[in-house]
């Protein structure tokens, strides 16, 4: 095949397609129509929900914070309203805050201990290393030759 051909055979193929493409476009346009208005009454019940939620005073701030930021959209002044400003907790921030409370909770005369050995934020830290080897084992594969039966 020479490189005139070559191009024309992509061509009809290529014609072929945006053909096709065109040609349902309407029923293309119609399903995702249909997709979108049931989408927008579950995303209608959601905002409604938190909307009822938020208190006057704080609807107004977010309206102000979010006209600023759109008003000014190049400025890496103006914080973006939509990114979470919270600060993610490691195992390790959870852990030494347990053990402050624990601590300040010790100084105060209050224990609240379970077992005279393990104290209230040992036995949490336990249960997170649990939750994490869960996660680990459940994370690898396995292959068919490691599972065993007990049945004789």
């Amino acid at each position: 095949m020479g490189p005139g051909c070559r191009r024309d055979t992509l061509d009809d193929h290529f014609g072929d397609w945006n053909w096709k493409k065109v040609v349902n476009l309407g029923a293309s346009l119609l399903r995702k129509i249909k997709e979108a208005a049931l989408e927008k009454a579950a995303f209608h019940v959601a905002f409604e929900e938190l909307d009822g939620a938020l208190t006057e005073e704080n609807r107004i701030a977010w309206k102000a914070e979010v006209e600023m930021w759109e008003d000014n959209p190049n400025d890496v002044r103006v914080p973006n309203p939509f990114e979470a400003k919270t600060v993610a907790i490691t195992q390790a921030g959870a852990r030494l805050k347990l053990a402050q409370l624990e601590a300040r909770d010790l100084e105060k005369g209050v224990d609240v201990s379970l077992h005279p050995e393990v104290s209230p934020s040992v036995f949490v830290g336990l249960g997170l290393d649990l939750e994490e080897e869960q996660r680990r084992v459940l994370r690898q594969p396995t292959a068919p030759e490691e599972h065993f039966s007990l049945q004789g």
